[in-house]
Parts: structure tokens; sequence; C-alpha cells
């Protein structure tokens, strides 16, 4: 117990390292095109997402500008990767010179190569009219895997949004309702003018909250996990992971009951190919269960049989105390740190 208290501990430094008082150092770049030719006056985006963001969320997302020479700099901590991108100045046919995201670190020059030119995007999202009840609907753009702070761009009545400068590469576009809860989530490529995706319709999944006796449990909070896509490694560091979402389906009734209304295009019961849906309920006082589908349907963690199954049950434990111990080399205790 003590050993994995230590463990927390260590993470939570490297986490909240990047938030402690310590002199900045300079990332010292420039951006050159396809042929080496520095480039002026193009935007830089320098984004850090501390380890163990499971939404990849930017807690800061400087931006500079390149001078004459194609130059550019930022005040980062030290021993941190960033990540970095590069967006020109539209030209007389709209497209912009962009670079794909790269990462790099205070310390010696680094170059960022803005090899194409992309034009302006277009997105349409069909199937959003099954989803006015949830509306307006928002997008929340995270280029490669990265959530930059902003806000969220408004969807037009017909499913269309003009997008801003994105970095080469995927970038995931999280699809929100009128909370600002995430209904569904895909990761497009950038590089034509017009992308199109179609949102799921509303699915219902009836849900079912007991206890360890199976007495109804009112109240409980079920979410669904999103997954946020897989952008893989950049040749510096082990990648972006993916990102992890959760949408909130509401709280069961006195029954221990709820209709939860998911984006999906087939019934979950009936489908066997290709199901990725989890979803986690949890109550103060009890422990978190998680049921769900893959190929087969699983309650409570376990795979159970499709035949007559109709409901998603699941079963949350009472909860027990644990205790631990942070210390500092062997005995001395270490007051008042975060422990997750």
């Amino acid at each position: 117990m003590i050993a994995s208290a230590r463990t927390v501990f260590a993470f939570l430094l490297a986490a909240g390292s990047f938030a402690a008082a310590q002199q900045r150092r300079p990332l010292l770049g420039r951006v050159v095109d396809a042929d080496g030719n520095r480039l002026a006056n193009v935007t830089v985006n320098c984004a850090l997402t501390p380890p163990g963001e499971r939404r990849n969320r930017a807690i800061e997302n400087l931006t500079g500008t390149t001078d004459e020479r194609g130059r550019f700099r930022f005040q980062v901590y030290p021993c941190t990767t960033y990540r970095l991108w590069a967006i020109g100045a539209a030209g007389e046919d709209g497209k912009r010179a962009t670079s794909a995201l790269q990462s790099a670190a205070a310390g010696a020059p680094f170059e960022l190569r803005a090899t194409e030119h992309i034009p302006a995007i277009s997105l349409t999202v069909s199937g959003v009219k099954e989803w006015l009840d949830r509306w307006p609907l928002k997008l929340r753009l995270a280029p490669r895997g990265i959530e930059v702070p902003g806000k969220a761009l408004p969807l037009a009545d017909d499913g269309t949004c003009a997008l801003p400068p994105l970095p080469l590469g995927r970038t995931a576009i999280d699809i929100l309702d009128k909370d600002d809860n995430p209904i569904y989530s895909i990761s497009v490529s950038s590089g034509g003018s017009q992308l199109k995706i179609t949102l799921p319709p509303p699915c219902e999944v009836p849900m079912r909250v007991v206890d360890s006796n199976g007495k109804p449990v009112a109240g409980a909070r079920i979410r669904q996990r999103l997954a946020g896509g897989w952008f893989g490694s950049d040749g510096l560091t082990v990648g972006v992971p993916a990102r992890e979402l959760w949408r909130d389906l509401g709280r069961t009734d006195a029954d221990g009951r709820l209709a939860a209304r998911i984006s999906y295009r087939h019934d979950p019961f009936q489908n066997t190919n290709w199901q990725r849906l989890l979803f986690l309920a949890d109550k103060d006082g009890y422990t978190v269960s998680h049921s769900g589908f893959t190929d087969n349907p699983y309650i409570d963690g376990k795979e159970v049989e499709r035949e007559g199954l109709e409901e998603l049950r699941f079963t949350l434990q009472p909860s027990r105390p644990f205790t631990g111990r942070i210390l500092v080399g062997d005995d001395a205790g270490l007051a008042n740190q975060p422990v997750i």
C-alpha cells in the first residue's frame, strides 16, 4: 500500500511540475517551406499537455509569429515536451502554408517544415436533425489529438461549419450538445476543402442499477466512454495517446432505471460486430461498476449471453475505506498532498 502511494505521489509531481514556480527557458526555432526557404509572418502554435490528462487538454497554448527570417521564440518550462505547428497567411488562392504537428523542448533550435498548402475547410455534418432536442450543437477541435483552449464552434442549422486553419494530419472533432456534453467524436484528415461526416442517430438503451442485494439504486449516475482516436508517434516521443471523453447519460429513477440515449447506428442488443460501448454507473457510498457491449455484451465486467437480454444492468457494491501514507525517504510523512 505504501509503495502504491509513493507511485501516485511521483506521478502527481510529474503532472504538476508544469505549474510549479520555476524559471522558463527559450524554445527557439524557424519555419521553412519544402525547399528550405524561411517563411515570415507565419503563426506558430506551441501547446503543452501534461502526462495523464485523459482528454489531452492543453494547459498552455502559446502563439507567436515568425520574423522576416522565419524565426520564432517561446519561453517554456524546461525538460518538458511541447507540441508545435505552423500556419501561414492565406495566399491569393486562399491556401495556407501548413506544417504537421511536431514535438520540441527548450534547447537546440528547432525547425518546423510547412510543406503543404491547405485550402479553407468547410465541414458538413449530416444527421443533425435527429438531435434537435439537444440543439444547438457545437464542435470542439483537437488537432492531432491535442485539445487546445478556445470556444467551441457553432454548428449551423443545416449542419455546416467553416473550420479554422488546422495542421497537417488527423484532427479529432467532438460534437457537443447544448450542455457541452459530447455526443460523438471522430478523427478526420485535413487536406481537402470539403469534409463530410455523419452523426449517428439517437439509440435508446434501457439500463438498470441495483445494489448487491438486487434492490434498485435511485440517483445513480451513468456515463458513456467515447473513444477519441489514436494519433501515433511523432518520432521524438511515444506519441499522443487516445483521448478519453465521457458523456453523462443521466441518473436512475426510483426503480433504478434509465432510458439512456446514445449516438449509435444499430440496436446494441442485436448487433454483434465491432461494438465498443462502455458504460459506467456510480454513486456515493458505492464502488463503480461497468457494463457494455463488445462482440458479446458484458454486465459488471463479465460476458453474458445475448439471447433474452433487454436491458443493461449494473450492480453497485458498498464502498470500503482505503488508507495509505505518502512518504519521503523511509519514514517521513508528507502532509497536505493531493491523492487520486
